[in-house]
């Protein structure tokens, strides 16, 4: 993937413990590439900002030492989704257990032509990845045919 500045329609900013380990676990675990990043003050950088493809960025700062986070509340009820174009999720599932990171959901097949996995990040957050299996399928007669066959009304 080439480095490109384009528009960011949408982003997610995560609250890190550790900017560099964060950046270079995204990096190494699930194939981000690190467009910049932005020194504070001191120098040290204190945001990064990460492509997984185009038009899917995230941006990631270091917690600031004045307002800390309270450790257990990284992450709490935070999960991002990544719609997976090129490669497979059982592709990434290999590379992240290849780098013992802590996969929550292995890649299971849903009933909605979906195939997903959830990894946790090591700041607590989730990180899902999905694939849609059939591509010739319409995803809104699949969602009407779970609704009809659930608890859903």
């Amino acid at each position: 993937m080439e480095k490109e500045f384009s528009p960011m329609p949408s982003f997610p900013t995560l609250v890190v413990k550790n900017l560099s380990a964060s950046t270079n676990w995204y990096k190494k675990t699930l194939g981000f590439q690190l467009i910049f990043t932005i020194p504070g003050a001191t120098g040290k950088p204190t945001l990064a900002h990460l492509r997984w493809t185009k038009y899917a960025d995230l941006l990631l700062v270091e917690e600031n030492p004045q307002q800390p986070i309270e450790h257990n509340k990284f992450g709490v009820g935070v999960m991002l989704t990544f719609a997976v174009i090129e490669g497979s999720v059982d592709e990434i599932a290999e590379k992240a257990r290849s780098c013992k990171a802590n996969i929550i959901v292995e890649p299971v097949t849903r009933p909605w032509n979906i195939r997903e996995l959830m990894i946790l990040d090591p700041d607590s957050y989730q990180i899902k990845f999905t694939q849609q299996i059939d591509s010739q399928v319409k995803r809104h007669h699949i969602v009407e045919k779970v609704l009809k066959n659930s608890d859903y009304n």
